[in-house]
């Protein structure tokens, strides 16, 4: 699962809100077994943030506060 979870990773710059949906989820469960992984995703996680769309912006903050990585707050 190790090299599908950097795929995933990588996927996320999509725009599409369903893919989107589906990659945040993979994400959020999978964290815990790959942080190092998962700090790469910050920056597209903050972008959706201020996206003009409520749904995306409501999906990357829910993602962004059910990581659970040690270090995390020092790459916010």
């Amino acid at each position: 699962m190790s090299g599908l979870f950097t795929q995933m990773v990588l996927a996320c710059s999509n725009e599409d809100l369903v893919l989107k949906k589906m990659l945040y989820q993979y994400i959020q469960t999978y964290a815990s077994h790959h942080p190092d992984n998962v700090l790469l995703t910050i920056n597209t996680l903050q972008k959706d943030c201020q996206d003009m769309d409520p749904k995306l912006r409501g999906l990357a903050l829910r993602t962004l506060c059910s990581l659970r990585v040690a270090n995390l707050l020092e790459y916010l």
